[in-house]
């Protein structure tokens, strides 16, 4: 008698639930397909680790501080519903092109109103090629899952890099607000072999390289 997949895609679901449920991690013998037996899953318990150097920074309660203070530090209620109303104003504005996008406008921040649809696509089209890598493999009876990591991994490649770009951009603002080395976007150069082996190895992508951040 055969699992109708529906119901396998269920059984593997809730077994990797448990797995997260319980705190543990797993990972798949390198043989584990080449056989018919029932599949092996490795359990290892996870471990933490803390700083030899702790550092304790004391950071007073709301209820503690001056009205003053509190208006220094934090914002009124208006102020907040103004600056998110000026937010929404200002991405429906770049959406339908009322305005054009110049060094004198920031964005950052605004990319979930912005791209809004390009992350759905991009979600969509890695759902949808995983969901079909599993109908093909559960058609031919095979089972792969580092394959389906690979195929999302192809689809995800490009929305990583951009984020590391992104978060370099970030980098050099916060450099040129607090002060230090002075960086500039134009600086960020080629991906080194170095920066091609390092990032491949943390996000499992071949070929994926981030730019390097020079001094300016």
């Amino acid at each position: 008698m055969h699992t109708p997949k529906n119901q396998m895609k269920m059984i593997k679901a809730n077994s990797l639930a448990t797995f997260l449920k319980d705190d543990m991690s797993f990972s798949w013998e390198d043989d584990l397909f080449d056989s018919d037996e029932e599949e092996t899953v490795v359990m290892r318990k996870t471990s933490i680790r803390f700083s030899n150097n702790i550092s304790i920074q004391e950071i007073p309660c709301i209820s503690d501080l001056e009205t003053s203070e509190i208006s220094d530090v934090w914002y009124c209620h208006q102020y907040f519903a103004t600056m998110k109303s000026e937010c929404r104003e200002l991405a429906k504005s770049v959406t339908s092109g009322r305005i054009e996008v110049s060094n004198d406008i920031c964005l950052r921040g605004l990319e979930e109103k912005l791209h809004r649809s390009k992350k759905k696509i991009n979600r969509s089209e890695a759902i949808g090629a995983v969901l079909n890598e599993q109908d093909a493999q559960f058609a031919y009876g095979e089972q792969a899952p580092e394959m389906i990591a690979q195929i999302y991994h192809e689809f995800a490649a490009h929305c990583i890099e951009e984020a590391v770009k992104v978060a370099l951009r970030d980098q050099v603002t916060a450099t040129e607000i607090h002060g230090g080395i002075p960086f500039s976007i134009s600086s960020l150069s080629s991906p080194s072999p170095e920066d091609e082996r390092y990032t491949s190895a943390i996000l499992g992508i071949p070929g994926l390289g981030s730019p390097t951040l020079v001094a300016a």
